[in-house]
């Protein structure tokens, strides 16, 4: 593999990760364009090291991105009272691991059509959660400063 080869596929990988990134910034979330495009970065720079490696190096480079960033995204989860957030932060930055892996693979167009639908994805059932809440009339925050009581 030539070194330009190489350096389009970490620069897409970064451009992908970014683009998730300004989506989840422009809803206000903590993982914004720089977090999600070193993510995509570095899945695509592990990939491309396991290529380089030859033999079934990229499937076990693979292998290891997903468990590595399953403990990468398992940090941004907080328990505050009885709600849990991050979840979508995390799953989110999962897939742009998956984006920068299929990107580092040199497989382009598949990785933009996978950024589209994250985003996309993203966009659709934030709306549809938000709508869901509203026709349910969920309160806003949950007092968990006192016990709840049981009804009989």
């Amino acid at each position: 593999m030539i070194d330009s080869d190489i350096l389009l596929r970490l620069f897409l990988a970064l451009l992908f990760g970014g683009v998730i990134g300004f989506e989840r910034r422009w809803r206000g979330h903590v993982a914004g364009p720089h977090t999600d495009g070193m993510v995509a970065f570095g899945a695509a720079l592990f990939v491309v090291a396991g290529q380089v490696l030859g033999g079934d190096g990229a499937a076990r480079v693979l292998a290891q991105v997903a468990t590595g960033i399953g403990f990468l995204a398992g940090g941004v989860i907080l328990r505050d009272g009885f709600r849990i957030r991050g979840l979508n932060t995390a799953a989110t930055i999962w897939c742009v691991a998956a984006v920068g892996s299929i990107t580092g693979l040199g497989r382009f167009l598949l990785a933009a059509e996978i950024t589209l639908m994250v985003i996309v994805g993203n966009s659709v059932f934030h709306w549809l959660e938000h709508r869901i809440e509203l026709v349910r009339k969920l309160p806003e925050d949950i007092d968990d400063t006192e016990p709840q009581k049981m009804k009989d």
